[in-house]
C-alpha cells in the first residue's frame, strides 16, 4: 500500500515555509519539494492543502493534487509492469511527468523575469534598469530581511517593511523609493492581467507610491545663449557634447532620440520622427538655432553613450562658468536633505528638456503647444515638468493689470 501526504518543512515557522511531499511505498519513503512555500497560518494541516480563504488557493491545492496523482499513477504502472520501484526512480518519473519547468505553478521571480524579458521589447533601456533595480531591491530584501516573497505574500506588511528597509537600510529618497513601487505596482497588474496573480491588495490606496515634487535644474535664456555661442574651436570633445545639447535644449527632444535624427527626417524647416520612449509619431518645427546647429553638422549629431555625455556636460558647463550657487531639496522620510553645489554639477541630459519647456512657456508659447512638440499626451505628465518661474509669473500679472489694458467689460445681470 501507499500513501501520499504533504508536509510543511517548518510547521512553526512564522514566514513562509516549503511544501514537501512524502510517498510511503513498501516501506520506503520518497521526500521532495513541490517547489512551493506558504506561511503555517493559511495551512490546513488537517487536510494538509492551502485554506480556501487564501489567495491563490485553488491553483496550489490543484497543483499540488496533481503531484499526488501523477505519483500514485506512475507507481500502480510500475508495480502492474513489475518494475523495481526505488524513490530515484519515482522522483525522476515524476518530475518528467509534471513537466516541471513549464507545468508548475511560477515563482514570483520566475514570473518577474518573463515581465522583463517582455518589456524589454518595448521600453526603453531606462526603463529596463527600472525593472532589474527592482528585481535587485526585491531579492535583497527577501534575503536580508528572511521575507519569502510570492504574490500571496504581496499585502500591506510587506508593503510597510519594503518601504521601511529602503528608507532606513537602504538610504533611498523618497522620490525613488515611490519609482520603486511605482514599478513594483506596473509588473504586479502584468501580472494580473495575464493570470499569475489573484492578489489585488496593491491595487488598495493603502499601497502608495510616495512622489513629491522636486526642485530641478534648468537654463537661463541668458545662459543657455552664452552657452550656444561658446567658443569651442579647440575642443572638438566638448563641441560635440555642446551641440548635442542645445540642439535638445531648441527642440525638446529626450537624449534618446537625438541620436536618431537624420537629414531625410527633415522636411522644410520641421522634423518627423517616432520616439524610443513612447514609440509615437511627432512633427516638431525647426527654430533657428536648431537649424543652425544642424548645418554647421551637416545634419548629424555626433551623439556619444548617455554616461559619458552626462559627465562631459558638466565639464562643458563648468567652462562655460554656469557655476551659481544651487539649492536642491529632498526628503529621506521625514528628513529634509539639502544639496548645494555650483549650478553645472546638476546639470544632465535631462536638462535640456526641461529648459526647452520653461524658456518656450517664459517666450509665450501655450503649453498646448509645447505639449504638442515635446509628445506628452497628459497634462498631468507635462506638468511635472513646468516650473513656473517669477518671470512668467511677473509676465501674467503685468498682462492681466496693466493700466494700458481695456478694462474688461461688465457682467450684465438682468
Amino acid at each position: 500500500m501507499a500513501t501520499v501526504n504533504f508536509y510543511l518543512k517548518n510547521p512553526h515557522s512564522v514566514e513562509a515555509t516549503p511544501i514537501n511531499l512524502h510517498f510511503v511505498f513498501n516501506g520506503q519513503r520518497l521526500k521532495l519539494s513541490t517547489g512551493e512555500s506558504i506561511e503555517p497560518k493559511k495551512w490546513n494541516f488537517n487536510n494538509q492543502s492551502v485554506k480556501k480563504s487564501v489567495t491563490g488557493s485553488m491553483a496550489l491545492n490543484g497543483y499540488l493534487l496533481t503531484m499526488a496523482n501523477t505519483i500514485e499513477e506512475i507507481y500502480r504502472h510500475a508495480c502492474a509492469a513489475k518494475i523495481e520501484v526505488t524513490s530515484g526512480y519515482l522522483k525522476e518519473k515524476l518530475l518528467t511527468a509534471l513537466n516541471k519547468k513549464s507545468t508548475a505553478p511560477k515563482s514570483f521571480f520566475e514570473v518577474m523575469e518573463d515581465y522583463f524579458l517582455f518589456r524589454k521589447l518595448h521600453v526603453s533601456i531606462n526603463y529596463q534598469k527600472r525593472i532589474k533595480n527592482l528585481m535587485n531591491h526585491l531579492r535583497e530584501f527577501e534575503k536580508k530581511k528572511r521575507f519569502k516573497i510570492s504574490f500571496e505574500t504581496i499585502d500591506m506588511k510587506f508593503h510597510d517593511h519594503l518601504t521601511t528597509y529602503l528608507l532606513n537600510e537602504k538610504n533611498q529618497l523618497n522620490n525613488t523609493i515611490g519609482g520603486i513601487i511605482s514599478c513594483l505596482k506596473t509588473f504586479l497588474l502584468w501580472a494580473t492581467s495575464r493570470g499569475y496573480n489573484s492578489n489585488k491588495t496593491f491595487m488598495q490606496k493603502e499601497f502608495k507610491t510616495y512622489q513629491y515634487e522636486t526642485e530641478f535644474t534648468y537654463l537661463t535664456n541668458e545662459e543657455l545663449m552664452h552657452l550656444f555661442n561658446l567658443d569651442l574651436s579647440n575642443n572638438s570633445r566638448l563641441h560635440n557634447v555642446r551641440e548635442t545639447f542645445c540642439f535638445a535644449c531648441f527642440t525638446g527632444l529626450r537624449f534618446s532620440d537625438i541620436s536618431k535624427v537624420r537629414k531625410e527626417m527633415i522636411k522644410g524647416d520641421e522634423l518627423f520622427l517616432t520616439t524610443q520612449k513612447t514609440k509615437n509619431s511627432i512633427s516638431i518645427p525647426l527654430n533657428d538655432y536648431a537649424m543652425e546647429i544642424l548645418h554647421r553638422n551637416n545634419f548629424q549629431l555626433n551623439v556619444i553613450s548617455h554616461q559619458k555625455f552626462n559627465a562631459y556636460l558638466k565639464e562643458l558647463c563648468e567652462l562655460a562658468d554656469l557655476n551659481e550657487p544651487t539649492l536642491i531639496t529632498k526628503f529621506r522620510g521625514a528628513e529634509r536633505i539639502e544639496f548645494e553645489n555650483p549650478k553645472f554639477k546638476f546639470i544632465s541630459a535631462h536638462t535640456a528638456r526641461r529648459t526647452f519647456i520653461i524658456l518656450s512657456l517664459e517666450r509665450g508659447m501655450r503649453a498646448e503647444t509645447v505639449m504638442e512638440i515635446t509628445g506628452h499626451k497628459s497634462y498631468k505628465m507635462f506638468k511635472r515638468y513646468i516650473k513656473i518661474t517669477d518671470k512668467i509669473k511677473r509676465i501674467e500679472m503685468h498682462k492681466a493689470w496693466s493700466k494700458s489694458q481695456p478694462e474688461p467689460a461688465l457682467l450684465q445681470v438682468s
